[in-house]
């Protein structure tokens, strides 16, 4: 199949055939990419100007196609743009979604991320206002996104919101927008479960099919592969959009997210102040899942001979209940499948990804995993094969969402053996949503089920059955 295909090259030219600017992205530092802070989304060469300007033939083919992981576009040109869903992992959202824009649900031009918990529905739109035609003085001043009835919605290159909140004063209130959900969910949803941020990309830069995600999975279109241009949408539609799903505060949608990530850098993970001057001073907290891999001649039966193949965390803040950060690494190539201690490449990416756990792992009050025996152990394992301090992580307080979810559903039931002992994520997402995800199949997509089911539990349960645990 055309959507199997991996030779980046060919690719590049159907898209540029097509219509688009292309970018090339290649896994090393140069003088165009080193100041982004993730090089899997990173075109190696110039690209700005192609926002405005049509890209030759041989400036396409110019590029070092031979060592490239992945593939771009760049938005902005002839009314091109793009919708970035991030966090989502419910297809029924999606759908809801394509009919407000008014969408076929097999539309070509859907993107599901290498991350497997996020989409992109990529658009052309040749209405979206002129800059001379918003009061730019209107906008300058605005810092909720609104002043005195203008919008920045259009610009900059990028708009970013956090999904609406609702603030009950008791558990009894609604938990839902039926204007939203009764046609696609139930009652148990609330909007801001069903993504953590979504992003009108009006220019900039767009990863596509098929390149590689830092998950060592690939994106890829989650129908047919486009062999037509990506159909026109107005932008009232989009505006509606914005409207029915959006938080209008500029700090209530990516402002924290944007501080976290790019303004304070590492200085986050060294210095809580930091952290703590932009969002409410409430405990946060961080969840993280685990795809194991034996170590060479290990045996899986054995905990204490795993290691860690992906992990993927997302550190969350309660009241308001927001992902302000995702993050995760991968050491074995899809073409592996166990950990080897004589691999120094799989060493390096191990010792740097725990690193960069560490560093979060420090600013959070307490940790949030499904079946922290088993993970823990996988854990504490790897950090010893590699000389790191086991403190850090011994240390910090955790809930066991699988140890409560037992001792929940004898609270509920007081019948343990109607309940199945080998819960997982899927199953726990299945008992607190009611509804089946069958998109829950790796690493990090069970992390964010893990970290919306927490979400809505921490609204449900007896606050003493929430309470984080030190390790024994």
């Amino acid at each position: 199949m055309i959507n199997d295909i991996t030779d980046l090259r060919t690719l590049a030219g159907h898209y540029f055939e097509l219509g688009f600017n292309v970018t090339c992205i290649n896994n090393y530092r140069n003088k165009f990419n080193y100041t982004d802070q993730n090089l899997w989304k990173a075109p190696s060469h110039e690209w700005e100007s192609y926002s405005e300007k049509r890209q030759t033939i041989n400036e396409l083919n110019s590029y070092d196609w031979n060592t490239a992981i992945g593939l771009g576009v760049v938005l902005g040109f002839d009314g091109l743009i793009a919708i970035d869903l991030d966090g989502c992992i419910e297809l029924d959202f999606l759908f809801w979604i394509c009919d407000i824009l008014n969408l076929d649900y097999n539309y070509d031009w859907i993107v599901k991320s290498g991350s497997n918990s996020g989409f992109h529905i990529i658009l052309m739109c040749s209405n979206r206002p002129k800059p001379e035609e918003i009061d730019v003085k209107c906008i300058e001043r605005g810092w909720n996104g609104w002043v005195n009835g203008c919008s920045d919605f259009g610009y900059p290159a990028v708009n970013a919101y956090y999904p609406k909140l609702y603030w009950p004063s008791t558990r009894s209130s609604p938990y839902y927008d039926k204007s939203i959900m009764e046609v696609y969910f139930n009652e148990k949803y609330r909007i801001e479960w069903l993504f953590e941020k979504i992003e009108f990309r009006w220019e900039n830069h767009l990863v596509l099919p098929n390149s590689l995600h830092r998950s060592n999975l690939r994106y890829h279109f989650l129908n047919n592969f486009p062999t037509q241009k990506p159909v026109e949408v107005d932008f009232q539609l989009l505006e509606k959009l914005k409207t029915e799903l959006c938080q209008e505060k500029s700090h209530l949608s990516g402002t924290e997210y944007y501080i976290i990530n790019k303004t304070c850098g590492d200085d986050i993970n060294r210095d809580k102040s930091i952290y703590m001057k932009f969002v409410d001073r409430k405990p946060s907290y961080l969840v993280f899942n685990i795809q194991p891999s034996k170590t060479i001649n290990g045996s899986r039966s054995d905990n204490l001979e795993l290691s860690i193949a992906k992990m993927t965390w997302i550190i969350g803040q309660d009241n308001p209940k927001y992902t302000l950060k995702r993050n995760g690494f991968s050491v074995i190539n899809n073409n592996k499948n166990s950990f080897d201690l004589n691999d120094d490449n799989q060493i390096e990416k191990l010792f740097s990804g725990l690193d960069s756990f560490l560093k979060d792992l420090n600013i959070v009050d307490f940790i949030i995993c499904h079946g922290y025996k088993f993970q823990s152990k996988i854990i504490l394992n790897s950090m010893k094969m590699l000389g790191i301090s086991i403190k850090p992580f011994i240390n910090k307080p955790f809930l066991c969402t699988f140890k409560k979810s037992v001792r929940e559903s004898f609270r509920l039931e007081n019948n343990m053996n109607s309940f199945d002992l080998k819960l997982e994520i899927k199953d726990l997402y299945k008992r607190v949503f009611g509804k089946t995800n069958f998109n829950l199949s790796d690493c990090e997509s069970g992390c964010v089920a893990l970290h919306y089911c927490y979400q809505a539990i921490s609204m449900e349960w007896p606050e003493s059955y929430l309470k984080p645990e030190l390790i024994e």
